[in-house]
């Protein structure tokens, strides 16, 4: 395999595994708070959570 090649690998498996940790992070908020018993605040604070995980996998996606 030519080092190109290698190197490219490499850096999509990087991708992936931070995409697929911020889909871990993600999964253990919706266990930790189920929707139908969050409070005003709480709800806030999760919308704002999930807006940082899709800008986090937004950046991801943008690097070349």
């Amino acid at each position: 395999m030519k080092q190109e090649t290698f190197t490219e690998l490499l850096k999509l498996r990087e991708k992936l595994t931070a995409i697929n940790n911020v889909g871990f992070s993600f999964s253990q908020l919706n266990k930790r708070y189920p929707i139908d018993t969050l409070t005003e605040t709480q709800a806030g604070a999760l919308i704002e959570t999930y807006f940082e995980y899709l800008e986090k996998i937004k950046k991801l996606y943008d690097e070349k």
